[in-house]
C-alpha cells in the first residue's frame, strides 16, 4: 500500500529540490536532545520524513529509522512535529537519489493525484499537559515550496488553508457559538473555522479549519488509519478550496500550551492506496 502512494506521488507531483541552505540543517543527533528554532533530523523511513523541534523546546529522536520523538524540555509553546512535505521551506526528502528510488512522497502534489493517505499515530501526553496532539496539513492554490511561511494573501481565495485534526486536546478547547459537529471517517468531529491575520502583513490573512475529536484526557492516545482526504474533501465541499489546489505538507505533532515536557509521538505511519 505504501509503495502505491509513493509511486502515485512520483508519477504526478512536480519535482522538488532538497532543503534550502538558508534553513536549519540536519543536526544528525539521535538518542540525545536537539534544540533550536526549526532544528531537525532526518527520519530515514519510507516515506522519508523530518523530525522537528520548535522555538523554546528540545526534542529527542530515538533513532534514524523511526518516526518518533520525545519532548525533553521546554514543553511550553511551539509545535514539535514529524513532517512529510515542506516545513518552512525545507523538503522532507533527503536527496534526489531517494526521490528517484521512490522513497519519498513528492510535494507539492495536486489534489486528486496525491493518492489516499492514511495516518496512524500513538502518542503520550504527561499529567497536567494542556494543548493538543494533531495532524497539521497545508494546502495552497498554486505550486508553492515555502511551507506555511507563504500562507498569507490579501484575497483569502489566494491564501493557504491549514487543516488541523486534533486527535486529543486536554485543556485546549477554544469553543465558539458558531461551531458544529460532523461525522467523517466513522468518527465525530467538532468543526471550527477561522479567518485570521496572525503572522500576516497588514491587510492579509489566511484560513484555518480545525476538526476536533472528543478526547480531552491525558495519557496514551492511539488513532488508527485516519483517512486524511476526508478532511480536505470536506473543505472543498464547503468552498474553502477547490480540487485544483495543492497539498504541500502532512505533519503530526503537538501544539503545546503547558507541561509538555515528556510528551511523545511514540509511533507514526503514513500510508495509502493510489487512486
Amino acid at each position: 500500500m505504501l509503495r502505491k502512494i509513493i509511486v502515485a506521488l512520483l508519477a504526478t507531483a512536480i519535482s522538488v529540490g532538497i532543503a534550502s541552505a538558508a534553513m536549519a540543517q540536519d543536526t544528525g543527533r539521535y538518542g540525545s536532545p536537539f534544540c533550536g528554532a526549526n532544528a531537525w533530523v532526518w527520519a530515514v523511513t519510507t516515506p522519508r520524513m523530518t523530525i522537528h523541534d520548535s522555538p523554546g523546546s528540545c526534542v529527542m529522536a530515538p533513532s534514524k529509522t523511526k518516526d518518533a520523538f520525545t519532548v525533553t524540555s521546554g514543553g511550553t509553546g511551539g509545535f514539535p512535529n514529524i513532517a512529510s512535505g515542506y516545513e518552512l521551506g525545507a523538503d522532507s526528502c533527503p536527496s534526489k537519489a531517494d526521490q528517484a528510488d521512490g522513497l519519498c512522497g513528492l510535494y507539492p502534489v495536486q489534489l486528486g493525484k496525491e493518492g489516499e493517505p492514511h495516518a496512524t499515530v500513538k502518542a503520550w501526553m504527561p499529567a497536567g499537559y494542556t494543548g493538543n496532539i494533531a495532524y497539521d496539513d497545508w494546502y495552497s492554490p498554486a505550486v508553492n515550496r515555502t511551507g506555511y511561511s507563504g500562507r498569507c494573501a490579501a484575497d483569502l481565495n489566494d491564501a493557504y488553508v491549514e487543516i488541523m485534526v486534533w486527535v486529543a486536546h486536554p485543556g485546549d478547547y477554544p469553543g465558539r457559538a458558531s461551531d458544529y459537529t460532523v461525522r467523517l471517517d466513522g468518527r465525530k468531529w467538532r468543526v471550527m473555522t477561522w479567518e485570521t491575520t496572525t503572522g500576516c502583513p497588514r491587510g492579509e490573512g489566511w484560513r484555518l479549519l480545525i476538526f476536533e475529536a472528543p478526547r480531552v484526557s491525558t495519557g496514551t492516545v492511539v488513532v488508527h488509519n485516519l483517512k486524511l482526504n476526508v478532511f480536505s474533501g470536506y473543505a472543498i465541499k464547503r468552498g474553502w478550496m477547490t480540487g485544483g489546489w495543492y497539498l504541500d505538507a502532512i505533519d503530526v505533532g503537538a501544539e503545546m500550551r503547558t507541561h509538555g515536557t515528556g510528551l511523545a509521538i511514540e509511533n507514526y505511519t503514513l500510508t495509502g492506496d493510489a487512486k
